[in-house]
């Protein structure tokens, strides 16, 4: 029988295709012919990188991806809510048209309440005492809540850029300052009750209806962190700021297991150790951009900046807690192991 005739060009095609899905040992590298994976990372934050987290978090964890997984991994972001708000986001996680999402934590207690803990108000005493307790069994806890209810890697608990402080049109100093005075707050139920525990009448509504409603005497305050006041402007509206610093939260990168599960079992690794760099990185530079809006809105947008004593509002909180965990059962380990954390 007559064997058929086979070319050179493809017996060196053949040759060439054979290993393109295969792992170079003790590397990162595969053929050529592999295409890169893509992943798409999505935020409601602008791409300012003075104050946005995701930025500062995108901008080095594609670095250590190149470092780590060479062209094997490219991340596209997409800030601004251009593919939706916060809201939006948890859904297009599960069905595929988004990979990772950075966004406020207090999105999450939607569909995971223990998350909600987060959000209590003096919950936590400083980021140091956040990152002891995030790094630690909380965190991991949460992290084993949020992938079995909504099939989701959290690859690290990032700062929001700065403590939640007061901007009001009146001085407030103590408690009782607060009393009569609307504040916007972020529409969250562990957020609008530590306003109405911290004395002022909480009043929820999204950011982009907060500079129109302090303009129009709709809202006396609001509760916010010192980066997102300076870059929305709202000092143009509202002179003076209490550093109450009534929570502390996350802006986490979030990936859909999904997503995950598509990388190649030998980039993974590498994967993982970019997203931690990168939110170590994000925790140090949220201190510093902090700092910088405090003091420009204090120096040069004529803000009148006051500390308080925390313990006076911490006191009218602290029945949150233990309304939180009679709601949310589960939600009692994570307030206990929080306290212990403290120092």
């Amino acid at each position: 029988m007559t064997q058929p005739k086979v070319s050179r060009r493809r017996i060196l095609g053949t040759a060439i295709a054979l290993p393109a899905g295969v792992a170079v040992a003790g590397g990162f590298a595969r053929s050529a012919m592999a295409a890169p994976v893509k992943l798409r990372l999505a935020t409601p934050f602008n791409l300012d990188p003075r104050l946005s987290p995701a930025k500062v978090f995108y901008d080095r964890f594609t670095e250590e991806l190149k470092k780590n997984c060479g062209d094997q991994i490219v991340v596209e972001i997409f800030p601004d809510s251009q593919l939706g708000g916060d809201a939006d986001l948890i859904p297009q996680l599960k069905f595929g048209t988004v990979d990772i999402m950075m966004a406020g934590s207090a999105i999450w207690a939607t569909v995971v309440p223990e998350v909600g803990v987060l959000d209590l108000g003096y919950m936590f005493q400083d980021f140091n005492h956040f990152d002891r307790t995030l790094d630690g069994t909380v965190g991991k806890a949460l992290g084993g809540m949020m992938a079995e209810k909504s099939g989701v890697l959290v690859l690290g608990w990032s700062h929001s850029f700065g403590a939640r402080n007061v901007l009001t049109k009146k001085l407030v100093k103590v408690p009782e300052d607060l009393a009569g005075m609307r504040i916007r707050s972020l529409p969250s139920p562990p957020v609008v009750e530590t306003v109405r525990a911290m004395g002022g009448l909480p009043t929820p509504m999204p950011i982009g209806e907060a500079y129109v409603s302090l303009q129009t005497g709709l809202v006396d305050g609001i509760e916010h962190d010192s980066p997102t006041i300076l870059a929305t402007k709202f000092y143009e509206t509202a002179k003076f700021l209490c550093l109450t610093q009534h929570t502390f939260q996350s802006i986490p990168p979030i990936m859909a297991k999904r997503a995950f599960d598509n990388i190649p079992a030998n980039l993974r690794e590498g994967f993982l150790a970019a997203g931690t760099a990168a939110v170590a990185h994000e925790r140090e530079m949220s201190l510093i951009a902090e700092a910088q809006a405090i003091e420009e809105l204090q120096q040069k947008q004529g803000v009148l900046v006051t500390k308080c004593d925390r313990s006076l509002f911490e006191v009218r909180c602290r029945p949150l807690w233990d309304d939180y965990m009679a709601k949310n059962p589960k939600a009692k380990p994570l307030i206990a192991d929080t306290i212990k954390y403290r120092t």
